[in-house]
């Protein structure tokens, strides 16, 4: 039996890679299928576009709300104060707005 050729190694080094891609996928959706939605409990809202889960600080996408703690004028601070309100309402509700 002779040793394979670069051809076979590509064929099988490319099979290997789309493997490794497709397991990876796969334990990617396996996840999301075992992730189980929040409770409103286990949100804590920061302010206006930050909530903590679980002791982990995440920033919302496409959010900036006006500051509180930094605010450069007692304006901004009231208005992220209401944009900190709203939000914790959101979460408090388990949901969107949508519809009101």
């Amino acid at each position: 039996m002779s040793a394979p050729n670069s051809a076979q190694l590509l064929v099988v080094g490319t099979k290997l890679a789309m493997i490794g891609r497709l397991t990876f996928v796969l334990l990617f959706v396996a996840s999301i299928a075992n992730a189980s939605p929040l409770s409103p409990g286990q949100v804590e809202v920061v302010d206006g576009d930050t909530v903590r889960i679980a002791g982990e600080t995440f920033r919302l996408v496409g959010f900036d709300a006006p500051e509180t703690y930094r605010a450069r004028c007692p304006s901004e601070r009231e208005l992220g104060n209401r944009a900190t309100f709203r939000l914790r309402q959101l979460v408090a509700g388990g949901g969107s707005d949508r519809g009101s």
